[in-house]
C-alpha cells in the first residue's frame, strides 16, 4: 500500500516545502520538510483507507509511518538542540520543552493506535503533528535562525 502512495512523493515534497519556514539551516529545513512528507503520507493513507475500509496491511504502513515519524522527530529534535547547546542559545530549554511535550504527545497517540487500531487516533496524530510542525518552524524555529 505504501507503495502506491510514494509515486506521489515529489508532489507531497513541495506542498511541504509551500507550507514551511525557511529556518535558515539546510539539514533542518529538509528535516522539517521530511517531517511534513511522511504526515501528508499518513493523511493520503487515510483518505484510501477511508475508501477502501481498513485492511491488515494498511494498518501495518499507518504503524510503520507513525513509527518512522517519532524517531525521526526524535533524531532531528536532538541535532536541534545539540547545534544549540553548542551556540549557547538563550531559548534552549523552552525550545527543548516544546519538543518533550510534543514526543510525549506523539508518543501517547502512538500507544493507543498500536493498542486499539482506531482510525480516529491516526486522524489525530497526523493532524496534531501537521498544525505543530508549521507553527513550531514558523515561529519558535524562526528565534534561532541566525543564531546557531
Amino acid at each position: 500500500m505504501i507503495k502506491e502512495i510514494k509515486m506521489e512523493r515529489e508532489d507531497l515534497l513541495k506542498e511541504a516545502e509551500f507550507l514551511l519556514c525557511d529556518v535558515g539551516y539546510e539539514q533542518f529545513n529538509k528535516d522539517h520538510k521530511e517531517l511534513v512528507y511522511h504526515m501528508l503520507l499518513l493523511k493520503e493513507l487515510l483518505e484510501k483507507i477511508a475508501v477502501k475500509g481498513e485492511t491488515d496491511e494498511g494498518w501495518k504502513t499507518i504503524k510503520q509511518i507513525i513509527n518512522m515519524q517519532v524517531e525521526r522527530s526524535k533524531v532531528h529534535f536532538a541535532a536541534e538542540e545539540e547545534l544549540m547547546e553548542k551556540a549557547n542559545f538563550a531559548a534552549l530549554a523552552e525550545h527543548k520543552n516544546e519538543h518533550i511535550k510534543i514526543v510525549a504527545e506523539l508518543t501517547s497517540i502512538k500507544k493507543c493506535i498500536d493498542d486499539q487500531q482506531n482510525i480516529k487516533y491516526a486522524h489525530d496524530l497526523q493532524s496534531l503533528f501537521l498544525s505543530w510542525i508549521f507553527q513550531h518552524s514558523c515561529n519558535v524555529d524562526m528565534e534561532y535562525k541566525g543564531k546557531l
